[in-house]
């Protein structure tokens, strides 16, 4: 009797966790497992065969993990998506139930969660079923995070904020990162989060985001 084989592509750029990740989902029923360390591999590997469930982090040295996200629905929109990440913030929850997100995604983990989360997760997403851990089933309830809304100065770090009122004076990442005491790529990796945090293309958008909250 023939069984439709359930193929699982796993992208994540640590090969340890990677390795981890092949080793619980190789163990269900008819599954096969392909692994990238590389997101700009997608697109090949997508090309060369469809994947039923994709497994994804949400943090990459050179690609942002909610690109990612459209990368995938637009190149393979009848997957599974999988989010299995060490970030499980209230805006990272936030940002993952806004409406743009939520449709293209049946499943989240976090990776401080019990390693039998994950596994759970893979089998309800195998029968069709979404599947959240705990980290972010009480983000999304109990904080009531499904209609986020990024009015809420209290989603930044005071640090954050101290970046962002310097980048509203305009002052340059080199400027700041001298009045902090700071390296160059620390405060570049602050532009980052802030622009995600706050859903913003650039530092133009998101300084008139932060005046709209005063």
């Amino acid at each position: 009797m023939h069984t439709e084989v359930f193929r699982i592509l796993i992208i994540d750029d640590h090969p340890i966790v990677a390795l981890g990740i092949k080793t619980i989902a190789s163990k269900h029923e008819n599954a096969e497992c392909v692994v990238i360390h590389d997101p700009s591999l997608l697109t090949q590997v997508l090309t060369e065969s469809p994947f039923d469930l994709c497994i994804i982090d949400l943090q990459y040295p050179d690609q942002d993990g909610f690109a990612l996200i459209q990368q995938l629905h637009d190149l393979s929109p009848e997957s599974q998506l999988l989010i299995y990440t060490m970030h499980d913030e209230p805006w990272i929850v936030a940002k993952l139930a806004q409406p743009s997100f939520r449709p293209y995604i049946q499943g989240a983990v976090s990776k401080q969660a019990d390693i039998k989360e994950l596994d759970a997760a893979i089998s309800a997403l195998k029968e069709g079923k979404s599947y959240y851990s705990k980290e972010f089933h009480e983000l999304c309830v109990h904080k009531r995070m499904l209609n986020p809304s990024y009015n809420d100065p209290s989603i930044l770090s005071p640090r954050e904020q101290e970046i962002l009122k310097l980048l509203a004076q305009g002052m340059s990442t080199n400027e700041i990162s001298k009045q902090l005491f700071l390296s160059i790529n620390t405060i570049q990796t602050y532009r980052k989060r802030l622009l995600l945090k706050m859903d913003a293309k650039n530092v133009a958008e998101l300084i008139c985001k932060w005046k709209n909250w005063f």
